[in-house]
């Protein structure tokens, strides 16, 4: 994960900040999605590079992310606590949220179809797995 954050920093210190965006969009959702919602994808698209931060703001986003490690605090969260993955994240790998789930006292890992967006992706399985821990509450 550290490595593709520092390509993405690089790419889009070269190539900008909607750039990036768009190519990241080729990666959060799965080729099914593409091939077979290509109207669709091409919205989530559009709205991604309308609401794209400056590049210098996603740099430091990016950068951001890859300092901040809160991981030694995760056995202080003591509320009911649901993970979920996508079977077909290659930006998220499982195995993080699977070490998430495992650091967090009473959570729940869920792993649900699509890519790193499933909630749109995927919507029926993610609610039901949202719906699922909420009803077991």
């Amino acid at each position: 994960v550290r490595r593709t954050q520092e390509q993405m920093i690089d790419l889009t210190g070269r190539a900008g900040a909607a750039f990036s965006l768009q190519f990241v969009m080729t990666l959060a959702f799965t080729p099914a999605f593409f091939a077979e919602r290509d109207a669709e994808a091409q919205e989530y698209d559009s709205a991604a590079l309308a609401l794209a931060p400056s590049t210098d703001v996603f740099v430091r986003q990016l950068e951001a992310s890859m300092s901040h490690d809160t991981s030694d605090r995760l056995q202080d969260i003591r509320i009911p606590t649901l993970v979920i993955a996508a079977r077909e994240d290659v930006l998220i790998p499982r195995e993080l949220s699977t070490r998430l789930a495992d650091g967090i006292p009473s959570a729940i890992l869920r792993v649900v179809p699509g890519g790193h967006c499933c909630l749109w992706e995927q919507p029926a399985p993610f609610n039901a797995a949202i719906v699922e821990f909420l009803g077991s509450q």
